[in-house]
């Protein structure tokens, strides 16, 4: 009969109910009868396979060549020896060639022998279709030129530039001063482009980010009529955000709906006004949708950040101005914090019929 030359794997685990095992062989000659045998518990247990009931398969070498494979790679735990190393190394590869498949030293290269374009013909161009990331804007990105540009856009570039070449030498000599001075410039330019992406909001009914790589956006704007200031607020109250603009923090509800909304901003930039605010002062927010809502302060008080806890007064629509305390203070960082509480007293007006 046919003599087994190869198996794999070599030495056949127990078997399980439910799991089947796989065994790959080679043998030296075509086989008339093979017979497998075991033993069920104590009880004997044999299967025999004829000739002609084996049916070939195009896949069988595959399946061994993969049972090799594994066998050789499993050969290699605990071997030191550079020489066996390299053998069971040029082993692999010879099989893995050899049955086109993929190993821990070869991988499969598909090489495309049809040509597209024959020698003779001319080259073909056509136009492919750009996708942007996610918030840009393909005609601001690839539309045609602004000829009657922004003037006040140019300006504030300039002026940009001009503190930020400032900001580099002030930096050498006083550091402190420097990063005084560059925040208010920087919270001030940035209101251009947060006008505009706030303007774009209220057309679309979308976030619009006021630049391409910002990770905020506008949410409402902020006015006191009485102290003539008005701010854009953005989505989230890190530091980054603040540079720019008020902040809304996350987890608090949006300034103009039901709850307690909370607008943090720098005391020495935009929320700088605040020192002027008084007790029944009136605050108008506008939403996203263009309707506003009118807030009157209640209570100014002085808060330790690190006691003090900020909870919703539970009184329908309540809004929470926090900035840094003293606003006069040399030194930033400290824990106090001025806030100022404000609670809606009449329904959403519409755009056309609230004072300007």
């Amino acid at each position: 009969g046919a003599e087994i030359l190869e198996q794999y794997p070599a030495r056949i685990s127990d078997l399980y109910l439910g799991e089947p095992i796989v065994v790959a062989l080679k043998l030296d000659d075509a086989f008339d009868r093979l017979t497998v045998a075991g033993r069920t518990g104590n009880t004997p247990w044999r299967i025999e396979l004829d000739r002609d009931d084996v049916k070939e398969r195009r896949g069988v070498h595959v399946q061994w060549a993969r049972s090799k494979i594994a066998a050789l790679m499993d050969a290699r735990l605990g071997v030191h020896d550079e020489r066996t190393l390299d053998e069971l190394r040029e082993e692999t590869v010879d099989v893995a060639l050899a049955h086109h498949l993929v190993s821990a030293y070869t991988s499969l290269v598909a090489v495309d022998v049809t040509p597209e374009r024959r020698n003779y013909e001319a080259l073909r161009s056509h136009a492919l279709a750009t996708n942007l990331p996610a918030g840009w804007d393909f005609g601001a990105v690839f539309g045609m030129a602004q000829t009657a540009t922004n003037a006040g856009l140019r300006i504030a570039i300039g002026l940009l530039l001009i503190v930020s070449g400032c900001f580099i030498r002030m930096t050498r000599e006083m550091s402190q001063f420097a990063i005084g001075a560059w925040i208010p410039a920087k919270a001030a330019l940035a209101q251009v482009l947060l006008e505009r992406a706030w303007q774009n909001t209220n057309k679309r009914g979308e976030r619009v980010r006021p630049w391409p790589w910002a990770d905020t956006w506008p949410v409402a704007r902020i006015t006191l009529p009485r102290l003539g200031a008005s701010w854009i607020v953005l989505s989230g109250a890190s530091g980054r955000t603040l540079a720019f603009g008020p902040g809304h923090t996350d987890g608090s509800a949006l300034p103009g709906e039901r709850g307690a909304a909370i607008v943090s901003g720098h005391r020495d930039t935009h929320f700088a006004s605040l020192r002027a605010l008084r007790v029944a002062d009136e605050i108008l927010v506008e939403r996203t949708d263009g309707t506003q809502i009118r807030y009157r302060v209640d209570e100014l008080r002085v808060v330790d950040s690190r006691s003090a806890r900020l909870r919703d007064p539970g009184i329908g629509r309540s809004l929470l101005l926090v900035t840094c305390w003293p606003f006069d203070a040399v030194t930033s960082g400290g824990p106090l914090r001025f806030v100022a509480s404000a609670s809606a007293h009449d329904d959403r007006l519409a755009m056309n019929d609230s004072p300007r």
